[in-house]
């Protein structure tokens, strides 16, 4: 090639450095004739006998006029004809004023929304590069964290500190040896130049300079070019994007995770207020939100929609790429068709196929492997190598992550036979997988829900589906009947648990044996997950080969549909289930089912009937030796004997059963039984011992899974605590209470724990609030003593100002009485008559009278 070096065309490298007026020309020329020869500054040293410091002084400007002896050394070793040489000596021979550095030179892509939700992130990395180490900067993360929105704002907030700041996009370039010609473009190198590393290293020589490279984990084998840039420009600064590192010396590595998620109580906002205020302003809720709202004019959170944005934003991981692909479908869809559609996909049993929302990004302009979340994951996923991508493959198969252990079960019973642990390790350098540690201290591989669903429909279009699918169901299943394995690890585990379940009920319903169904059961059951055992116990019942299996499968629907107050469908079941125990001889399994059928009686109004269902019950157990299931029976009995008032019975009933449990070891029957005792010492106003015998309760569960049972304690002792004269501890545990039971779900102790809200207004002498709570909790409480004695105080709070509404009130409450054979308690009594004798401020003390709701009576 020709080099022109003439003035016109020096003028276009002098650009850089200065203009030919200025004293730049013959830094220009001796640049121009150096790359004419194919030279670098080293090369051109060797044959001059020129430093190489010298030359890169002068090229720089830094030398402002070289001796002649240098010029001519330098004219030979380049190789110049006469004429060539003659202007090569004008030129270093022209006066030389200081160099004058243009800065600021900017060229970053703008993007066309805000970034949200980083601003931590982005002051450590405007800092970074804006101090004198490290010279080179990596953001890694999972495709779709937002590396390169980050990259392009800490870059721009650092430009001003840089002559020069460029952007170079790797994500077109197919090959590493391709890398060379992409920097050249990026850093517009001038015309005639060949776009090679030695050419831009020229050009940016010791200037300060900004060079931001994106999409590099797909060329790894170029991370020797930024090397070579590093060492010869000193003052050159490289901010890379990719999602491995490059593993280079210079390299400072910012891993970014996704945006912070709602905790799970977050999501739960009853009215507007600090609550609200606090989901709205975190990261993944406000991106989720602006984004919406550009599609969807006027979307935000509000106390209808909290709940469903929450969980949302929870089931995408905080991920951006995958909220804002969200916020698109919230054009026509709202959060809860989205939640729901996004829980479909994870319940899906293993290899079943289409599960997943194919949501595309509609714009025009961005990347393709940005379109969708497949897209993004398949372009990491597309250069692992045959045991990684197999891997990846098999990880799909798992929900809620990876033990090591497990893991490695899974792929020795697919027949996966090359090391785990390298594999493992390949998947997490490309962050496809992460690796955490669990709360036992344990590693355990996690992906995000994006990554995993690719990961599970890969599996489901490959010939290995069955083979993967067979071996997780037949692990965690074994995991489960494994009396060994602790709670603890069941509930690490449960997805997966979870899964293998559904799974089986698919295609391997020989494993649903009954001691196979009652485990799981047991599990669900024992931590009140009644929604969920009501979701996938059917599946199995339907599924099982074996009708007793069945049997306990409808038991355990039966008993989660009491809790959530369907209790046609509980008698019903209870009913079924007790057909098939009775025939198979089931004496546990009869026991279960009768007083089943005696709690949702009770709670449907059928007094006799459930006296005869326990009492029966009861009979079964002592014929079979089942001393559990009695205790179990007699407890309820007791709650019998309470609602028509019958208190010594009642005692009675309590304390042989809190007895049977305290010699088989219950804790949780122990739990019950001095529960129950304690709501009938609040109905005799004995408040001390309700207190000590709530306070024995909790503690031994100190650390209970089952919150729907610490949230009716919580609310048991609250009114222990007013009738105590104890209001700021009154206060706290209805508070704690009512949390509790708003996180699960559980209505009836949300009522109760707003019902003492309420109380606790009377006190205060604030009738507006007390009336509020009182009609919240009217909307949530359950059984008939319950809801008589809400409806009595609300009466209580209305009568000053709206008389008439009052007595309605009351009048309602006596009927439901009479018509239950429910009495007023003593300590209710106590409490009308200190309110009716003094109305203007209500009772100042005893606010009383609990009257449980029907999960006192255990099903």
């Amino acid at each position: 090639m020709t080099w022109d070096t003439s003035p016109a065309s020096a003028g276009i490298l002098s650009d850089m450095y200065g203009s030919a007026d200025d004293g730049g020309r013959f830094a220009a020329v001796l640049i121009a004739h150096r790359l004419r020869a194919h030279l670098s500054q080293e090369q051109l040293a060797e044959c001059s006998g020129v430093s190489v410091r010298a030359i890169g002084d002068m090229e720089r400007g830094t030398t402002q006029r070289p001796q002649g002896g240098t010029v001519r050394a330098l004219a030979q070793g380049l190789d110049l004809d006469a004429e060539e040489a003659r202007e090569f000596a004008a030129a270093a021979r022209q006066s030389r004023p200081q160099r004058q550095v243009r800065a600021g030179v900017c060229r970053l892509p703008v993007p066309s929304t805000a970034t949200i939700g980083r601003d931590d992130e982005l002051a450590d990395l405007t800092r970074l590069l804006t101090g004198p180490q490290p010279r080179m900067v990596t953001v890694t993360g999972p495709g779709g964290v937002g590396k390169t929105r980050l990259a392009l704002e800490a870059g721009r907030r650092a430009a001003p500190r840089f002559e020069t700041t460029d952007f170079v996009d790797l994500a077109a370039v197919t090959e590493p040896g391709q890398v060379a010609a992409a920097v050249a473009a990026g850093v517009s190198l001038p015309r005639g130049l060949t776009r090679t590393l030695d050419s831009v290293a020229d050009i940016i020589g010791d200037r300060a300079w900004l060079l931001v490279v994106d999409n590099f984990e797909h060329v790894l084998p170029a991370a020797g070019d930024v090397a070579l840039l590093l060492s010869r420009c000193p003052r050159l600064k490289v901010l890379v994007t990719s999602r491995v590192p490059l593993q280079l010396s210079a390299e400072h590595v910012r891993d970014l995770g996704p945006l912070a998620v709602p905790a799970p109580a977050l999501g739960y906002v009853h009215e507007p207020g600090p609550a609200l205020t606090e989901l709205r302003r975190l990261p993944s809720v406000a991106l989720l939100v602006e984004r919406a709202a550009a599609v969807r004019t006027g979307f935000e959170v509000t106390v209808a929609n909290a709940a469903d944005v929450a969980e949302l934003c929870r089931l995408l991981d905080g991920l951006p790429l995958a909220l804002e692909l969200a916020a698109a479908q919230l054009r026509l869809s709202g959060p809860a068709q989205i939640v729901g559609q996004l829980r479909s996909a994870l319940g899906r049993p293993v290899g079943e196929v289409d599960g997943a929302p194919r949501w595309q990004n509609p714009a025009v302009d961005v990347p393709d492997r940005h379109r969708s979340l497949a897209a993004t994951v398949e372009w990491s996923a597309r250069r692992l190598g045959s045991d990684e991508a197999r891997l990846l493959e098999i990880l799909g198969a798992f929900a809620g992550g990876a033990n090591p252990q497990h893991l490695a079960q899974v792929a020795a019973g697919a027949g996966f036979a090359a090391p785990v642990e390298a594999a493992a390790a390949a998947l997490a350098g490309a962050n496809l997988v992460s690796v955490r540690t669990d709360r036992h201290g344990h590693p355990r591989l996690v992906l995000l829900e994006a990554v995993r669903q690719v990961a599970a429909d890969r599996l489901a279009r490959s010939h290995r589906s069955s083979s993967v699918a067979a071996a997780h169901c037949r692990v965690f299943l074994d995991l489960l009947r494994d009396r060994d394995a602790s709670d603890s690890e069941l509930e690490t585990e449960f997805e997966n648990v979870r899964s293998a379940a559904l799974t089986a009920a698919v295609s391997l319903p020989a494993e649903l044996d009954p001691g196979t169904v009652r485990a799981l059961t047991r599990y669900l059951l024992g931590r009140g997950q009644f929604h969920e055992a009501r979701e996938t116990l059917p599946l199995l019942a339907a599924a099982t080969p074996v009708e007793s299996a069945a049997a306990v499968a409808w038991h355990g629907t039966g008993v989660a549909a009491n809790e959530d107050r369907d209790y046609a469908a509980a008698l019903a079941l209870a009913l079924r289930a007790a057909a098939v125990f009775e025939t198979t001889g089931d004496v546990v399994g009869l026991c279960d089912a009768r007083i089943l059928a005696g709690a949702a009686h009770r709670e449907l109004g059928h007094a006799d009937a459930a006296w005869q269902a326990f009492s029966d019950a009861v009979r079964v157990a002592e014929a079979g030796g089942a001393e559990g299931k009695a205790s179990v029976a007699r407890n309820n009995l007791g709650t019998l004997a309470q609602d028509r008032g019958d208190a010594e019975t009642a005692r009675t009933l309590y304390l042989d059963s809190l007895a049977a449990k305290r010699r088989l070891g219950d804790a949780a029957g122990q739990t019950v039984a001095l529960g129950n005792l304690a709501a009938l010492a609040l109905d005799q106003a004995r408040f001390a011992e309700a207190a000590a015998g709530l306070v024995e309760a909790m503690a031994l569960q100190p650390r209970s899974p089952n919150r729907r049972s610490t949230a009716y304690m919580l609310a048991l002792l609250s009114e222990a605590r007013l009738g105590l004269g104890e209001s700021a501890l009154a206060a706290t545990a209805a508070e704690q209470a009512l949390a509790a039971a708003t996180e699960v779900g559980h209505r009836p102790v949300i009522g109760m724990a707003l019902a003492r809200l309420a109380d606790l207004a009377v006190q205060r002498q604030d009738p507006t609030a007390a009336e509020t709570l009182y009609l919240q909790a009217l909307e949530n409480v359950s059984g008939v003593p319950e809801r008589a004695r809400t409806l009595e105080r609300l009466a209580v709070v209305l009568a000053p100002s709206r008389p008439a509404a009052a007595e309605r009130l009351r009048q309602e409450a006596t009927a439901a009485r009479a018509e239950a054979g429910v009495p007023v308690p003593q300590a209710q009594r106590m409490w009308l008559h200190a309110a009716t004798s003094a109305p203007a401020a209500g009772p100042a003390g005893s606010v009383t009278a609990s009257r449980p709701p029907g999960g006192r009576a255990r099903p």
